[in-house]
């Protein structure tokens, strides 16, 4: 009879701790990538903001290339502050 060192049980427990880090590991990166997106949620808001105080003394483009936001984004601001 030939003896082996595989156990099944050993094996069950590895499966699990590796299941375990994977859910911990892609719980972290979430968290991380939440939190980029909420700081870059809140820099966009900033622009934005800026943009709306600029749109009676700059035009369009300017506005846009000095603030980093896309000129249709400057646009749309222009036609809600003409609209209100």
């Amino acid at each position: 009879m030939t003896k082996t060192l595989y156990d099944p049980e050993v094996e069950k427990r590895g499966i699990e701790k590796g299941i375990k880090q994977g859910i911990e590991e892609g719980i972290k990166q979430g968290i991380e990538k939440g939190i980029e997106q909420g700081v870059e949620k809140g820099r966009n808001m900033e622009k934005i903001k800026n943009a709306k105080k600029l749109l009676d003394v700059l035009d369009d483009k300017t506005i846009s290339e000095k603030l980093e936001l896309d000129e249709s984004i400057v646009k749309s601001l222009r036609e809600e502050a003409s609209s209100n």
